[in-house]
């Protein structure tokens, strides 16, 4: 029932059935299909926007609210406050905080109402689509920018004295550098009269107009219209007399252009990039400005286009009775036919009294001839090792390479006469340096280029030479224009070259800090350091890596040398305190073979005294931390004696480690004073492990089996004079009823640490005894 209730709200109750007439309910609906209620907003078609922040709450008094009856007759609905709100556009029910469309619409709160109060055949829900829609704007500014004195004339027309307008909205720029059209601007003298036709110098502003704010609001995309203009910040301008030019005026014809350049725009189009002035006391009435491109090869005119005035202060100032000598700049683009960019040009900038054409009565000022640049310039900048491969930095401008777009550069061995390789399609490097060195030269600001070649054996010794081609092929290989740039030597510096920076002892280690750079280490990738006993030859340690430290002062230093950027190295070693007092000799090698051997380029340092290295780890007292703990053992001898109770296995040898040492005193080799410097040092044990199962520890005293052989294979091992020992495992404390030749078997040698709470471990082989017939073998013996 509750669900039926739920399903059809305008059932209003349910008779009392019983359980059995549960069974035989049938609901049945009105006799026609239950409809919508019909609903509809609409405003007072003056009211159909608002600003940000100014009105989020809906005034009834401008929207009407009707309904259809089940008689489909309208009524208006009597409106509550709360009863509209404000939708977006997607139907979520919102607050307006930011400029954007949204809907006004009924409530739940009015939807509720009316619910309750209609007929059983009808209901109401809400149709979005029927919404009003509401429009909520942002309050933008207007700045107006451009020439800050102007003459009388020009006021008339200020949609051509190069304003633009500028339109911000909470310090966001929405629009920007919007050129006015006429009547989009107008003059405003000091007390707020709009001036037509000044006729007094003085101070006045410029703003946009009432047809200004809608050409801004309308002039861009449609995001443009949520913003409406509602404040100007003007331009301040000052206002001089014009004066009716004189033939002396004509005379005064002056010009100059400051700067120009070429660049490709499209298959078709290329940019001719003027900037200069041109002053003339008759533009006072030949007011229409424009630059045309001659070209002096083909004897005719290519371009025409009006001049986009710049203020140009400086010749104001070494013409000031030129009249318009503060307009008289330009510095802009000129499109003209791709195929004719690399003619011989004159720009000619004109004032005429044509302004459509630029035809009429005019004065021309010709300016110097823009000679094209016909020839074929290149540079390598710099050929540097970085990476396993060089870098080749440079340059090719040349106007042969137009239409031919792809870029290659070859790699020539001029010592053998013939290509290494080549690098297809080179990506443009931007050069703007090359657009004032070639300014006629086309793409010469993307002249550049910068590619990797790989090293290849032949660089080392040869000379070679590279070779920059422009083709219209993508092979390269026809249709072409070809640099060659000079043969060079890419490793010409063979020296073997080292340092050591630094030689210390850090945490109980050797430190060593310097590098080793040459170019005979090209194909040796591997660097190893090796220290040996200068006294004896004998090597003491070694460390070989890949991994080298970063030098970039190398480079500088070392630019001929392709590893030296790369050629650091910063490493320690674990030494024994047995080299204090001894000299040691640093090698430094570069070598193909991962374990430091053969095709080897060697550098070796200086003979040195070794640095004293303390006993005593750096860690703390009798701690193996840190330090280079070196340990051995072997056993010389295993048995099974069988006895009718009591089976045993005999073991003999000796073991040693540094962990055992008392690090604050040495052995003295003395058995009497080295008996005392025992009893306190770390306690070894023989441990036999079953099947992976630790069985029996028997403690083992150093001090009564001297082994002088030992100390002479393992003098740097503290304590190996009395490393020995003799002992024996009764099997029948393991608590099994048989030892099987299957179980496994392993004796490990320990040494405990204070408390038995760490402790270093020797372990042997795997042993099977064989109790019964007093054998064993061992799996793998070390």
């Amino acid at each position: 029932m509750r669900n039926l209730q739920a399903a059809l709200p305008y059932v209003k109750g349910f008779a009392s059935p019983s359980t059995i007439d549960l069974a035989k309910i049938t609901v049945i609906g009105p006799a026609e299909p239950v409809t919508l209620g019909r609903i509809v907003i609409s405003d007072d078609e003056n009211h159909w926007s608002s600003f940000v922040g100014e009105d989020t709450t809906n005034n009834l008094a401008h929207f009407k609210v009707q309904r259809m009856d089940e008689n489909r007759n309208w009524s208006t609905v009597e409106l509550q406050p709360g009863d509209l709100v404000f939708y977006d556009l997607q139907g979520n029910r919102v607050t307006p905080d930011h400029v954007s469309w949204y809907n006004v619409n009924v409530s739940p709160q009015l939807l509720n109402r009316l619910n309750s109060t209609m007929p059983y055949a009808n209901f109401y829900s809400l149709q979005r689509s029927s919404g009003c829609l509401y429009y909520v704007m942002g309050r933008a500014t207007a700045q107006v920018v451009g020439p800050q004195r102007i003459s009388w004339r020009d006021a008339r027309h200020l949609e051509k004295m190069g304003y633009q307008v500028n339109v911000t909205y909470n310090g966001r720029t929405i629009i920007s550098g919007y050129h006015p059209i006429k009547w989009d601007l107008e003059l405003v003298d000091d007390a707020g009269n709009v001036v037509t036709d000044p006729h007094t110098s003085g101070n006045y502003r410029v703003r946009l107009s009432k047809q200004g704010y809608l050409s801004v609001g309308l002039s861009k995309k449609d995001f443009a219209t949520h913003y409406k203009v509602t404040a100007d910040i003007p331009q301040a301008v000052q206002l001089y007399q014009p004066y009716d030019p004189t033939p002396a005026d004509y005379q005064q014809n002056y010009g100059n252009l400051d700067s120009y350049s070429l660049r490709p725009v499209s298959d078709s189009q290329a940019a001719l990039h003027v900037a200069g002035w041109h002053a003339s006391g008759a533009s006072a009435v030949l007011s229409n400005g424009y630059l045309i491109v001659f070209d002096n090869t083909l004897g005719k005119e290519i371009k025409r286009v009006a001049i986009k005035p710049v203020n140009r202060p400086d010749v104001r100032a070494a013409y000031q009775n030129v009249y318009g000598s503060l307009e008289s700049g330009f510095d802009q683009d000129i499109l003209i036919p791709l195929a004719n960019a690399g003619d011989d040009l004159t720009v000619i900038a004109r004032y005429s009294d044509d302004p459509v054409g630029g035809e009429g009565q005019r004065i021309d000022h010709w300016f110097a001839r823009i000679n094209a640049d016909h020839g074929n310039h290149a540079w390598i900048d710099s050929v540097q090792y970085v990476d396993g491969h060089f870098r080749v930095n440079g340059w090719h401008a040349t106007n042969q390479a137009l239409g031919k777009g792809h870029h290659t550069l070859i790699v020539w061995d001029a010592s053998q006469g013939k290509e290494l390789t080549r690098i297809t399609e080179l990506p443009a490097v931007a050069r703007p340096d090359l657009v004032k060195a070639f300014p006629t030269i086309l793409g010469a600001d993307h002249a550049g280029f910068s590619v990797d070649i790989p090293l290849l054996t032949a660089m080392t010794t040869d000379k070679i030479q590279f070779i920059s081609r422009y083709s219209s092929m993508a092979d390269a290989n026809r249709d072409y224009i070809d640099y060659w740039f000079a043969p060079q030597q890419l490793l010409s510096d063979h020296r073997n070259q080292a340092y050591l920076d630094q030689v210390s002892v850090q945490n109980g280690k050797l430190h060593l800090a310097g590098w080793h750079a040459t170019n005979q280490s090209i194909g040796r990738s591997y660097h190893t350091l090796i220290i040996l006993n200068a006294n004896n030859g004998q090597e003491l340690r070694r460390l070989t890596t890949k991994q080298t430290v970063s030098r970039p002062d190398l480079t500088r230093a070392f630019p001929g040398v392709y590893n030296a950027g790369d050629a650091g190295f910063d490493v320690s070693f674990k030494l024994n305190s047995r080299t204090n007092g001894h000299r040691l000799t640093i090698l430094s090698r570069w070598t193909s073979d991962p374990a430091g051997n053969g095709n080897a380029i060697d550098y070796w340092f200086g003979s040195m005294l070794a640095p004293e290295l303390s006993l005593v780890p750096t860690s703390g007292k009798n701690s193996p931390a840190d330090h280079d703990v070196e340990k051995a053992f072997h056993i010389d001898n295993v048995s099974v004696v069988r006895t009718k109770q009591d089976p045993q296995i005999q073991i003999s040898g000796w073991a040693a480690s540094n962990y055992c040492a008392d690090w604050n005193r040495q052995m003295t080799g003395n058995p009497l004073i080295d008996s005392s410097i025992l009893d306190n040092a770390r306690q070894m044990h023989v441990i036999l492990e079953v099947n992976g199962t630790e069985w029996i520890a028997l403690p083992l005293d150093p001090g009564e089996n001297m082994r002088p052989d030992v100390a002479a294979a393992y003098p740097e091992i503290w304590g190996s004079r009395y490393s020995g020992f003799n002992g024996s495992f009764t099997l029948s404390h393991i608590r099994m009823p048989q030892v099987k030749p299957t179980d496994n078997f392993r004796f490990i040698f320990r040494c405990y640490a204070s408390g038995y709470k760490q402790h270093d471990d020797m372990v042997s082989p795997v042993y099977h005894f064989d109790v019964e017939n007093q054998t064993y073998t061992v799996e793998a013996a070390k």
